[in-house]
């Protein structure tokens, strides 16, 4: 097996030849900046000193050391979180519906093909909803899947922890952790993606791991967190 990856900075993610990432395991979960206090008799009280960012980690499948060479030659070009790389979960290049792209969907018009991106029309006030606009009628969704949008030079990236499902004007709503930052501008000029949605990362080279020994076996692993 051999990897196909690029140079630039930000870092695209490695891919095999069928365009699927070749770590198959991964966490995505929040990182949470609170300060926590119990209090006697009531109820604890928890207050957020910091946005959420996003803290990952990938694993490759059991590969034989020569394999695991591509893998290790890639990270290492990110010169120890030097370079910047787009972090993306490697079960949702696509929504969960759409495993296999979405080839064949059109926009509500009928005849414009979807091609997985749209525009962001509003954020809730609680700025955990956001409504999208240019999905095919019907487009549906569900909890887990996530959606990236551009934030100045980089990206949010968010989950949904809701289902959801697009009315006949292709327009759908979506509830989504981290909550959308305060200061983004919806507008139809900022576009969305559902394909490959992901947000800048910066590596933590203490965590690599892999089969080092020729001829040896194993995973190879490293660990993440997104950065603006």
């Amino acid at each position: 097996m051999s990897l196909i990856f690029t140079d630039g900075n930000p870092r695209e993610m490695p891919t095999m030849a069928n365009g699927f990432m070749p770590f198959n395991s991964a966490e995505f979960e929040p990182l949470y900046n609170q300060s926590k206090a119990a209090t006697r008799g009531s109820k604890a009280q928890v207050a957020n000193l910091a946005p959420e960012l996003w803290q990952m980690s990938f694993a490759s499948p059991t590969v034989h050391s020569d394999v695991a060479m591509d893998y290790l030659a890639w990270i290492s070009s990110l010169d120890g979180g030097e370079i910047l790389f787009k972090a993306w979960h490697p079960h949702l290049r696509f929504p969960r519906n759409y495993k296999r792209g979405f080839g064949g969907l059109t926009l509500a018009d009928g005849a414009t093909p979807f091609d997985g991106t749209c525009a962001v029309e509003s954020i809730g006030t609680q700025l955990d909803t956001i409504t999208l606009a240019g999905v095919p009628k019907t487009f549906s969704l569900q909890r887990y899947d996530m959606v990236s949008m551009p934030f100045g030079p980089s990206r949010t990236l968010h989950r949904l922890i809701a289902p959801a499902v697009a009315n006949n004007l292709g327009k759908i709503t979506v509830t989504v952790r981290p909550r959308v930052p305060i200061s983004f501008m919806a507008s139809p000029e900022v576009i969305a993606t559902f394909v490959k949605p992901w947000c800048l990362a910066v590596i933590d080279a203490s965590s690599i791991r892999g089969p080092f020994g020729e001829g040896q076996t194993g995973s190879v692993s490293f660990s993440a967190v997104q950065t603006y």
